[in-house]
């Protein structure tokens, strides 16, 4: 979209400011999740996961979501 359409979308919606990237983390379920940082290999890899993001994201001004995965079609339906 032109810039300007997507200047107007953002007031619209009072989205955050523009952004040029996305991160993904991806886990089986809420519970891998929970899991995941539970123990102290996960937390240290999550200490430096964040310890890395500081250098080039702003945190304070990027929008942080959490969503869950559903199939609407299922394989070979159509």
């Amino acid at each position: 979209l032109p810039e300007a359409v997507q200047q107007g979308l953002r007031a619209s919606r009072e989205a955050p400011a523009h952004y040029d990237g996305v991160a993904e983390l991806w886990y089986d379920s809420l519970e891998a999740l929970g899991e995941a940082v539970s123990t102290e290999a996960g937390r240290a890899a999550a200490v430096a996961l964040l310890e890395d993001e500081r250098r080039f994201i702003d945190h304070a001004r990027s929008p942080l979501w959490l969503g869950e995965e559903h199939e609407l079609v299922a394989p070979g339906s159509g």
